[in-house]
């Protein structure tokens, strides 16, 4: 197989690593709504997947020693999909549930990678969140700083074809 071709089909993986989903904003609404962008910039269809993980908040009251949680899989993302050429996926998710868990946004697929860090010439990802708009409508009302992942902000996990 050529070079050209191992590069085609090589997927890698990238992630948030865990962040922590306060109950509200910096203006004090509610932490109810995580945006998910995955953008295709170029000009042929590239594949990506999302998974969501929570690790539950502890059980009992606050203390000096460290608790550890079972993580979860969320039941939200989606299995390996094509992006069309200079499209997006958008996937809105109500995270009311996940208020005071530390959640890990995962995608692996078509992404260029270098140095260990992501960088530009193939699919691009954000993760934004805070206070949603309800009824109707989506988007943000509030964004929460602290819910906000860039895609130069994700870090490269183990290639798929390390498992």
């Amino acid at each position: 197989m050529s070079k050209k071709n191992d590069h085609k089909h090589h997927k890698r993986t990238i992630t948030t690593g865990p962040f922590y989903v306060s109950r509200v904003t910096n203006n004090g609404g509610p932490n109810d709504l995580l945006i998910i962008i995955i953008k295709n910039p170029t000009n042929r269809t590239l594949q990506a997947d999302l998974s969501i993980e929570t690790c539950l908040p502890p059980s009992s009251p606050p203390t000096t020693t460290p608790e550890e949680t079972n993580e979860v899989a969320v039941n939200a993302g989606f299995g390996r999909t094509p992006i069309h050429p200079h499209h997006c996926l958008r996937l809105e998710i109500p995270i009311a549930a996940f208020q005071n868990h530390a959640l890990r946004v995962t995608s692996t697929g078509d992404y260029e990678v270098g140095e260990d860090r992501p960088k530009h010439g193939k699919l691009e990802i954000t993760v934004i969140g805070g206070t949603g708009i309800f009824g109707g409508s989506s988007g943000l009302i509030t964004a929460d700083p602290t819910l906000f992942f860039r895609y130069g902000d994700f870090v490269v996990g183990k290639d798929e074809d390390d498992e």
